[in-house]
């Protein structure tokens, strides 16, 4: 395995080209913050969406979409404030693994990819 920094001036065409790459791949979400410790937010859900947004000309948040559980709800976001860094995990290969999300205060949201639902 190999992780890699994505540069800031990278962040939207690589976060895009990620969704489009892995585009209803199940993820598990979680956060790891210094003031709370480790909190699972999404266990094994199909992955819709990653959108970077910008504000005076730098990125703002990181929203990170993955289809409901319960087809009746609507799906689930986690918005990241104040990204200050953004790492892919890949194989030998170039397969994805994972996803780290680190903002400003040093709080990390992790996406691992389920490999088995990789196609």
């Amino acid at each position: 395995m190999t992780t890699r920094e994505v540069p800031q001036a990278e962040w939207e065409t690589t976060l895009n080209r990620v969704c489009e790459g892995a585009i209803t791949r199940h993820v598990t979400v979680d956060v790891l913050a210094p003031d709370v410790g480790a909190q699972r937010l999404v266990t094994h859900l199909p992955l819709i969406g990653l959108e970077v947004s910008s504000q005076a000309g730098r990125p703002a948040t990181i929203a990170i979409t993955t289809a409901p559980e319960d087809p009746d709800t609507m799906p689930f976001i986690h918005v990241v404030a104040r990204p200050a860094h953004v790492f892919l995990e890949e194989d030998a290969e170039g397969a994805l693994h994972a996803l780290d999300i680190e903002d400003e205060g040093h709080t990390k949201t992790l996406l691992m990819f389920d490999q088995a639902s990789a196609a």
